[in-house]
């Protein structure tokens, strides 16, 4: 819906549309009803019909001086902005892979999962073998406080323990990191073809 703002000679300005009227009492005067124009259609639509816009509440326009409604008003366009930003960028990375999963072969497409949930890997394994081991390593060379802190590290460990036992139970995988599975899991290797 377009909205366009006539100003008659005696200053009095009208909204040509049905729902304006909500929008036309909660402003004041003239310098708030301007400061409200910089907002598109839609956002000037949504004002009407739900009173809010982002994080400007058309409750609010009434009791705001210009100084605050022009902040107000402006930040909602930036906050809107920014959304519009991200989903283009979103729906460009969606297109992106979309045309390529559509051009690549089966084996492709699983080789690439392949290689990203390697990657996945690789940063939890880099978390735990660094980060998880230097703090671990920080509370337990703390010398203050009489507590200790070995409970606290184990249920943290325990927390991550239990993820990775989760995802064995969802997929129904064996647990390689015992010799027994480890041998299972070199022989069923022998058995998948060769990639």
């Amino acid at each position: 819906m377009t909205q366009s703002l006539e100003v008659h000679a005696g200053g009095s300005e009208i909204f040509k549309s049905s729902t304006s009227r909500h929008l036309t009492q909660a402003v004041k005067n003239q310098s708030q009803l301007f400061e409200l124009l910089i907002l598109d259609d839609a956002q000037i639509e949504e004002l009407e019909l739900t009173g809010q816009t982002g994080e400007l509440a058309l409750d609010d326009v009434a009791t705001m001086s210009v100084k605050e409604l022009r902040k107000a008003v402006r930040e909602a366009k930036q906050e809107k902005e920014a959304t519009e930003k991200l989903l283009e960028n979103k729906n460009k990375q969606i297109d992106k892979l979309s045309r390529h999963i559509a051009k690549a072969t089966p084996d492709q497409v699983l080789l690439e999962l392949q290689k990203e949930a390697t990657g996945f890997t690789n940063e939890s394994l880099t978390c735990v073998q660094g980060q998880l081991r230097q703090a671990f390593i920080a509370i337990k060379n703390h010398g203050g406080g009489s507590a200790d802190h070995t409970l606290f590290m184990a249920a943290l460990l325990g927390q991550v323990q239990a993820e990775v036992a989760a995802l064995r139970d969802e997929f129904n995988l064996p647990d390689i990191s015992r010799a027994r599975d480890q041998e299972l899991a070199a022989e069923m290797a022998q058995w998948m073809p060769a990639k």
